[in-house]
């Protein structure tokens, strides 16, 4: 569940097992979020920026331009989908006020990233 302030992790009764702070990882507002086919949650903040966090190790990753990423134009909300490859799918291109956003899709090869680091 993603807060103000950071990430709840709750079990499958809504009871907290862990709250992630914005020191530990993500530092902005989450605009969305999805899990990967190995239960690693994917989410894109406020700062236009991807990361992961792998619950079970407790460890945050941020996507980088060493990665082969740059920040891109994310809105709240912005659509995602997982593939039955476990490939990530994010649109982007929002802006308000904008005629022709130019929407796009951002596939993420999730699999090439550990899945501990």
């Amino acid at each position: 569940m993603g807060l103000k302030e950071g990430i709840l992790h709750i079990d499958k009764n809504f009871k907290p097992i862990r709250k992630y702070s914005q020191e530990e990882g993500n530092n902005n507002l989450i605009l969305n979020m999805l899990f990967d086919k190995d239960e690693n949650l994917w989410f894109l903040n406020l700062s236009n920026q991807i990361g992961r966090l792998n619950p079970a190790a407790g460890i945050f990753a941020n996507l980088l331009e060493s990665d082969g990423y740059i920040k891109q134009d994310y809105g709240w909300y912005a659509p995602s989908a997982v593939d039955a490859q476990g490939d990530i799918y994010l649109g982007i291109g929002w802006k308000l006020g904008k005629e022709d956003p130019g929407w796009k899709l951002h596939r993420i090869f999730a699999g090439r990233y550990s899945p501990v680091s």
